[in-house]
């Protein structure tokens, strides 16, 4: 099933322009100036099928061992799929994530890491003979591209799913993900970030996060 675990409110149009503006600020932070060439045969949709079929990969043939094997897995994952550094900026606010020292992003890049690991996974858990389809992809602005996907699931209407990804030195990563073609995840960790950084000060938004990714991994996946 699709589930919102983290979801507090659903985001305004005032947070989807803020949202926006910080990634066309961002971009300059986590990409070269000229022009990036890509050095592998990786494409836009690739990236995308490669995270989708290593999410049933694990999902549904989950690693030998502990459940610290599984996590390992999805956090190669995710490492090799997602510009995390650069969602991570925009979660917290480009502003906020700047008046951090070195040691402070560190440490939430960390968490950020692994919270994105669980909440990502654990939208897909529950569900019996799932599997995505790749419907295509088109330009966005930036020289940015969003690939168009389908969650499928038995017995279920299929599911939308966007990805905005763009060029880095590593090949093509996602930046964003478009639940139901409207929902973006970026502005609801926005949200809720913006929120417990004000109520608990940095860390106790830290903790929040490795606790919440602690309470995810936990969840069997029921099918």
């Amino acid at each position: 099933m699709i589930s919102y675990p983290l979801v507090l409110q659903t985001p305004s149009k005032v947070l989807h322009i803020f949202l926006l503006v910080g990634l066309l600020i961002v971009a300059p932070m986590f990409a070269p100036e000229r022009a990036i060439a890509q050095t592998d045969t990786r494409t836009e949709t690739s990236t995308v099928a490669a995270l989708q079929q290593g999410l049933l990969e694990i999902l549904n043939n989950p690693p030998a061992g502990n459940d610290p094997a599984r996590s390992a897995a999805l956090e190669k994952l995710v490492a090799g799929t997602f510009d995390i550094n650069a969602m991570g900026a925009v979660a917290v606010g480009v502003q906020t994530y700047r008046s951090w020292s070195a040691a402070q992003r560190g440490e939430f890049l960390a968490a950020f890491s692994r919270f994105m690991v669980a909440t990502h996974s654990s939208r897909f858990m529950g569900t019996a003979d799932r599997d995505f389809e790749i419907e295509g992809s088109e330009d966005a602005q930036r020289g940015r591209k969003i690939v168009h996907a389908r969650y499928l699931r038995a017995g279920l209407a299929p599911y939308p799913i966007d990805y905005l990804v763009q060029l880095t030195p590593d090949g093509w990563r996602i930046l964003d993900v478009y639940l139901d073609e409207t929902i973006s995840l970026l502005a609801l960790h926005r949200s809720e970030f913006s929120s417990v950084l004000r109520d608990r000060g940095f860390d106790g938004f830290i903790a929040a996060m490795h606790a919440k990714a602690d309470e995810l991994a936990e969840l069997p996946d029921t099918k």
